[in-house]
This record gives structure tokens, C-alpha cells and sequence, in this order.
């Protein structure tokens, strides 16, 4: 099963990922399943498999797909080649409960801790990837970060907080279209300068 396996992916601890397809047999018939289109959806792509128990979105552990792509690729499309997967493999995922989530990783960065953090837009498409399975509908909303300076963003986050009661990272970064990363940054620069009180 592993050398199979070793041919098409790159594997994080092998030795775990064996014993969770032994588990979970249906993991292997999804990942023969995926093989296909994501040669198609991500030609050049590298792909590699790691177990992650520690998602926030999900009690479950899961194989994490991870797939190599560009920053451009990132935010412009990947939600289409996520959902175009999803829906040819979806015959299988009517009949089973997926182990599997496609989760992007952006060439050359380190996503490690970001695994970890609910709040981040890595995440975001790893659970549209993931919910994507247990809806009849398909996400059409891409994800387009606005790229601008950091005083804009800082004056744009405090005139949000001066009209919301709750100042939530999380609606800040998908309102504004601002990385969750730096929103969080400002926020706590706005607590320590007092201009807000708490935020969530």
C-alpha cells in the first residue's frame, strides 16, 4: 500500500498514515478516486499526505492533501479546482463519511502553525474543501485579499470597530478582505494604544 502510495505522494510519517488507512478503509478508495483529478486540476503540483488531529474546525483526525501552488493560483481559482475535485468524486462521498481534506500550502512559506489556526485564510479553503463534502452546493465566492498599506488598513479596522459592537478578527478580515494575520497584528496594537476595549 505504501510503495503505491509513495509514488504519487510525498508522506508525512508514513508508518501513522498506514495505520490510519488500515483504520479507515475508505481513505484509500478516495485517494485513488482524487489521483485522476488532481493530476488535472494541479498538473505541476506537488502533493504530499500528513495526518493532522489537531485542526480546529474538526473533532476528527484527517489525512490532510496538501498541494504545493503559487500565491497567484492560491487566491485566484483554487476554489474552482477544489470544488471541480469534489464533484467527481462526489458518487463516493454520498455513500461515506470523507477522512480526507485538500488543504493548500503556498510555495515556499511555512504553514505549519497556521494548521492550527481556525482564523486564517489557509484554513478557510482546507474547510471549504472539507464542508464542501456535506453540501449540495458549490462555494462561487473566491477569496481576493486587498493588498495595502498598513496605515490604511490600521484607519479602515478602526472605523470598523467605531460602528460594530462586537469586533470579531475573523468578520474584520472577510468584510475588509484583509489578511486574518495582520488584523489580528492591528487589533492588538488598538488595545494596547486603547482605543478598543476587547476584541474577539
Amino acid at each position: 500500500m505504501l510503495k503505491k502510495l509513495n509514488s504519487t505522494y510525498e508522506l508525512k510519517c508514513p508508518e501513522k498514515i498506514e495505520k490510519f488507512i488500515e483504520s479507515n478503509k475508505i481513505t484509500l478508495k478516495l485517494l485513488d478516486s482524487i489521483e485522476t483529478p488532481l493530476n488535472n486540476y494541479f498538473p505541476n503540483s506537488k502533493v504530499s499526505l500528513e495526518l493532522c488531529d489537531k485542526l480546529e474546525w474538526t473533532d476528527d483526525t484527517k489525512l490532510l492533501v496538501n498541494i504545493n501552488v503559487t500565491e497567484k493560483m492560491f487566491f485566484n481559482g483554487i476554489l474552482d479546482n477544489f470544488n471541480g475535485i469534489y464533484k467527481e468524486i462526489q458518487p463516493i462521498l454520498d455513500e461515506y463519511v470523507s477522512t480526507i481534506v485538500l488543504f493548500p500550502e503556498i510555495e515556499n512559506k511555512n504553514l505549519d502553525a497556521v494548521k492550527m489556526n481556525s482564523n486564517s485564510t489557509v484554513n478557510l479553503l482546507a474547510r471549504t474543501a472539507y464542508f464542501n463534502t456535506y453540501t449540495d452546493y458549490e462555494i462561487e465566492k473566491e477569496i481576493t485579499l486587498r493588498d495595502i498599506p498598513k496605515k490604511q488598513q490600521k484607519e479602515e479596522i478602526i472605523q470598523y470597530c467605531k460602528t460594530h459592537d462586537i469586533i470579531d478578527s475573523w468578520d474584520i478580515s472577510d468584510e475588509l478582505r484583509l489578511e486574518s494575520n495582520d488584523v489580528e497584528e492591528i487589533l492588538e496594537e488598538l488595545l494596547e494604544e486603547k482605543i478598543i476595549e476587547k476584541w474577539e
